[in-house]
């Protein structure tokens, strides 16, 4: 069986305030879903089988995620303006989502 979607995109569209259905959101956020499938593992069903919700750590990463790619869309050189400080580059790692991931991460051997 494969693993669950972490959350739902009415959810995230909620927390982002956002419509859940722009176009512009519902790329970011099946793309920022699929990509925390993808890298994280969870136990997703008790030992009766009933379904086990994804913790709310990989919810938030989905949600910071979605977020950042939305905004990454309104710089896509990777540069944004910072008034009188000039020009700075998006950095392409988000350390919050990266520690909110960590735990879920399985870890490979050779």
């Amino acid at each position: 069986m494969a693993q669950p979607n972490v959350t739902t995109a009415a959810a995230v569209a909620d927390v982002l305030k956002t419509p859940a259905t722009a176009p512009r959101f519902v790329a970011a956020y099946k793309a920022a879903e699929a990509a925390t499938r993808k890298r994280c593992r969870w136990p997703y069903a008790d030992s009766d089988g009933d379904p086990i919700p994804a913790p709310d750590d990989l919810v938030q990463a989905v949600i910071l995620r979605t977020g950042r790619y939305m905004a990454r869309a309104n710089s896509p050189d990777g540069l944004v303006g910072m008034g009188d400080l000039g020009m700075m580059r998006v950095s392409s790692v988000d350390r919050d989502i990266e520690r909110l991931e960590a735990p879920w991460r399985p870890v490979v051997f050779g």
